[in-house]
């Protein structure tokens, strides 16, 4: 029954009273799954001092226990990073970010970062100039990483075509392909992994020598299962440029855009020539320059990325609001 509620509060993200109600029964918990949910829930409330020495008594499963091994061993690769950066708060949305799904996170919205989103989007309608800034953005992590592609992999289809691949292509001067298991050295570009096949969604929890996965609008609600090794935003809910768009008419009513039906390397060929452009916003969010991004990829270069792509499949301890 405890275990059952823990579970279920942390289901709601309910991290801190599923820690309260385990750590009242410590005495008596077993290691598994007792105290990795302990040790786990400590983590998702961001106390790091605590979470640290309880993740660190979590011992390796054994005999009856061992379908927990992934767990566990996810555990460590969670508790390796926060080594590698130790988020600053609650507020460090990049830190823990990267904590939790080993991605690095480029950019944060420039709306409402006091008064309730903390750096992510809810409801985002993206221009053509916002895209290249990402891609600006993308380009910066690789040089400060010492990561250096030599082909772009294009995942594409029917819900998102090749165009920001393409577009990606132009900006770092590389030839572009259909993506391919196995290929290495390859900056592999999509636009939102929850559209993804989920067959070739498998094929991209593991990865190849030099391969780094790019997705550009990752879902915070519902994340996808595979993590990206960069991601340019956490969004709810984005509409490409290129999408079914809404517009407020001069008499004031909203009204559907069509999508963009043009060939897609014309739309690329526009994002490259966009203006980049982050939004001003409201003047909340914190200064995020290049070279804060280029210093904290810099740090990680050691490091990252490796390890299978896992999702955490929750926001963490980073709070933003969200719709209903």
């Amino acid at each position: 029954m405890l275990v059952e509620l823990a579970s279920a509060l942390e289901r709601e993200e309910r991290y801190g009273d599923a820690f309260d109600i385990l750590r009242a029964h410590e005495p008596t918990l077993q290691d598994w799954p007792e105290r990795y949910l302990l040790a786990f829930n400590a983590l998702m409330t961001g106390d790091l001092e605590v979470a640290a020495p309880l993740a660190a008594a979590v011992p390796e499963p054994v005999r009856d226990d061992q379908a927990w091994l992934p767990i566990f061993a996810r555990l460590q690769r969670i508790f390796a990073r926060a080594a590698q950066v130790r988020p600053a708060d609650n507020r460090d949305l990049r830190g823990w970010h990267y904590v939790l799904n080993g991605t690095l996170l480029t950019t944060l919205s420039p709306y409402g970062f006091d008064s309730g989103m903390t750096g992510r989007y809810a409801f985002f309608q993206e221009s053509l100039g916002h895209c290249l800034f990402s891609l600006r953005r993308l380009k910066t992590i690789l040089e400060a990483a010492n990561l250096r592609p030599t082909t772009i992999s294009l995942l594409a289809d029917r819900s998102q075509p090749e165009i920001l691949g393409l577009a990606a292509a132009q900006v770092l001067d590389l030839p572009a392909a259909p993506y391919a298991p196995g290929r290495p050295d390859t900056l592999i570009v999509g636009y939102d992994l929850n559209e993804v096949d989920e067959q070739l969604l498998a094929k991209l929890s593991s990865r190849t020598n030099g391969e780094v996965l790019y997705e550009h609008a990752s879902c915070w609600t519902s994340q996808p299962s595979v993590s990206a090794d960069v991601c340019a935003m956490l969004v709810q809910s984005c509409v490409s440029p290129w999408g079914v768009r809404l517009r407020q008419t001069q008499d004031g009513p909203m009204e559907r855009i069509p999508a963009d039906d043009r060939p897609v390397e014309k739309v690329a060929a526009e994002i490259v020539a966009a203006d980049p452009d982050l939004e001003d916003g409201d003047g909340e969010t914190p200064p995020d320059p290049d070279e804060t991004l280029a210093t904290f990829a810099a740090r990680l270069a050691r490091h990252w990325p490796a390890g299978p792509r896992e999702s955490a499949g929750s926001p963490g301890p980073v709070r933003s609001s969200r719709f209903t």
